[in-house]
């Protein structure tokens, strides 16, 4: 059968004018480098756009990393400035300075800062020395950030926790106080 096919199909190239047949040549000829280009510039177009949104989306990355790294950097000394205030590290100003005052200071800097809802600072046993409003003023030494600061001696930053409205996120930053000694 396939014998008869072919044979066929030759009887029928061969029974074709010479005309027909260099046409029918001169187009195959004009199509094979057509063909071979579009298929050669699909091909590196693809491998470049490919490449290309590789180097995007590494970009991108790179440049939410560092947003990121800073955004920690300025939240650690942020909690870096609050434990080394005079009120919080020198007990002889801690124990002069009014709990109210030390609380109006906690206030104005949120106010001005605008960036946290609240702010406390603990004493090394979790108990707070002031709160700023809205704070809560219980005992923090068995909450997870408050222990892992007093291990490690480093400031922690809590994973990002998420409330049923996306608008409210909030995170825990704790660093440990430096406390002078009464006989300095």
């Amino acid at each position: 059968m396939l014998t008869t096919f072919r044979t066929n199909i030759q009887d029928k190239l061969n029974s074709l004018p010479f005309k027909t047949k260099a046409t029918a040549m001169a187009v195959l000829l004009s199509l094979l480098p057509v063909v071979g280009v579009g298929g050669l510039a699909y091909f590196l177009s693809n491998t470049n756009l490919t490449e290309a949104e590789t180097n995007n989306q590494k970009s991108a990355t790179a440049a939410l990393s560092d947003a990121l790294a800073r955004f920690i950097s300025i939240r650690i000394k942020d909690a870096t400035y609050l434990a080394d205030l005079p009120f919080v590290n020198n007990p002889n100003i801690a124990k002069t300075l009014p709990l109210a005052a030390k609380e109006e200071f906690l206030n104005d800097y949120l106010n001005r800062y605008k960036f946290y809802d609240t702010a406390v600072i603990f004493d090394l046993q979790g108990n707070p020395i002031a709160a700023s409003k809205g704070s809560s003023r219980e005992n923090h030494a068995d909450r997870e950030y408050f222990q892992a600061v007093l291990k490690t001696g480093k400031p922690y930053i809590s994973q990002i926790e998420t409330s049923k409205q996306p608008s409210n996120r909030r995170f825990t930053l704790s660093r440990q106080l430096k406390i002078l000694s009464l006989d300095s």
